[in-house]
């Protein structure tokens, strides 16, 4: 088609007529490889490189800022443009020697991060623009949505002061990028090596190249918005399918459990008495290994009823402390038999937490109660209390100096039923994160720098 076209035009053509078609067939060319990538990044290159690429617009450098509505600023993107005259002769002389198109290079793999970033690059991206008199000419142009040619590097106060003080500069030009009749972005060119002036047939067809461009942006601003609202939807749906079988394998496990918890029951007592009945010799010690083994099952029998059945809450306020030391103390003939040492550092001025005391018991021992089998012998438990006014949440942290968690357990640690120990249903900190959950607070874990790991439990602060 492209060719069709300029078939009809005469054979012998003006000076003006030959630069209006090489402008033409950049356009045709920019905006085929414009079409070629949706991924804003690549379009940006794509878009700059036609800016700068001799056999395009040719402009020695080059900025683009895109519009943050949230802000009211100019972000600057990307800046492409060489560091040094030396620079600009190598990058002109090396694309005087390959022969491709635009179309070509865009469409060319380019893993990501591979693109050099230069200082002008740099200079670009820490760049914000206010949309306001105090942002000049840049700020005019998206405003306005017309373009500038300043002479001078120093007659605009912003750009000298951010930018050309900084990387050098001279006459340089502005354009709005405008999508559907609203501005987006700006692009700033100059000639700084070569001096070449820039001239209202440049603007001109810059100006016509930044709506292509501006199209092209939206599209692919909308793109990512669908493809992250489909990214949403899918996790939000794979979340409701999930909660429905944990629903469903709740009511399962509840039924289950009052099933065999009546049978073990009665299984312990007789146990008991049978060991009791037995003084010395095998008989004694098969029954204790049977009552052992019941309280195992009827520990994991609660755990399951905890997990499945639906909590009730009794919120008050309370001295987050106060909990940790009394969760300690039930702990403490436990850790003191497997050698554990203990120390507390909790923070006196916390405010209070509204919180179920009972449940939150029961976490801080389900946590004590996991460090100490990660110990596995001698070593170190350390309960600290802090709290963080900027988020107004009291923390607890409860640190080990075991051997640590592996990667691909720490990712999984609080899903239901997962496990890396024989004996236990998997479920202790699955309860920890539900109720952490319920008091609308969090639960983390860490792997400390030197050994051992970190639990944090975060719960939001009493209102004064």
């Amino acid at each position: 088609m492209e060719q069709d076209l300029f078939a009809l035009l005469p054979e012998k053509r003006t000076p003006d007529q030959d630069q209006l078609i090489q402008n033409l067939s950049h356009l045709y060319e920019v905006s085929q490889a414009m079409m070629a990538t949706l991924r804003l990044g690549d379009l940006l290159d794509v878009i700059m490189a036609a800016v700068t690429m001799g056999g395009g617009f040719g402009f020695n450098r080059a900025m683009l800022f895109l519009d943050n509505e949230k802000n009211s600023v100019l972000q600057g993107m990307v800046g492409v443009g060489p560091d040094t005259a030396d620079d600009a002769f190598r990058i002109w002389s090396d694309f005087s020697q390959k022969q491709f198109s635009l179309l070509e290079w865009a469409l060319a793999p380019r893993p990501r991060g591979t693109r050099q970033e230069s200082r002008f690059d740099r200079i670009c991206k820490r760049t914000l623009i206010p949309l306001l008199p105090e942002g000049g000419v840049l700020a005019r142009t998206y405003l306005e949505q017309r373009w500038f040619k300043m002479d001078d590097e120093q007659a605009d106060s912003f750009v000298w002061e951010h930018i050309f003080s900084k990387v050098g500069g001279g006459a340089f030009a502005s354009v709005p990028i405008v999508s559907r009749g609203n501005a987006i972005g700006v692009i700033m060119v100059d000639n700084m090596y070569n001096r070449k002036p820039i001239d209202d047939d440049d603007l001109k067809i810059l100006t016509i190249f930044a709506s292509q461009a501006g199209m092209a942006i939206a599209n692919s601003r909308l793109y990512h918005t669908l493809e992250k609202a489909h990214r949403e939807l899918q996790e939000t749906q794979e979340k409701l399918l999930q909660n429905e079988k944990l629903v469903a394998l709740g009511e399962l496990m509840a039924s289950i459990a009052h099933e065999i918890r009546t049978p073990l029951v009665s299984i312990g007592g007789f146990a008991r008495r049978l060991s009791r009945s037995f003084s010395l010799g095998p008989e004694k010690k098969f029954a204790e290994i049977i009552v052992c083994e019941v309280d195992r099952l009827e520990k994991i029998l609660t755990e399951l009823l905890v997990f499945s059945r639906e909590q009730h809450f009794d919120f008050q306020a309370h001295n987050l402390n106060e909990i940790v030391e009394e969760s300690l103390l039930t702990m403490s003939s436990e850790l003191k038999e497997d050698n554990i040492s203990t120390i507390q550092e909790l923070d006196l001025t916390i405010p209070l937490v509204c919180c179920d005391y009972h449940q939150i018991k029961q976490v801080l021992i389900n946590l004590i109660a996991n460090a100490r089998q990660a110990i596995k012998g001698t070593g170190m438990i350390t309960v600290r209390s802090t709290y963080s006014a900027e988020d107004h949440q009291a923390i607890v942290e409860v640190i080990d100096t075991g051997p640590g968690i592996a990667p691909d357990v720490i990712e999984n640690i609080f899903n239901p039923f997962f496990t890396t120990k024989r004996e236990g249903s998997g479920l202790g900190l699955s309860i920890v994160h539900k109720i952490a959950v319920h008091h609308r607070g969090t639960i983390e874990v860490k792997n400390n720098p030197e050994m051992g790991t970190t639990f944090i439990l975060k719960l939001p602060a009493k209102d004064t």
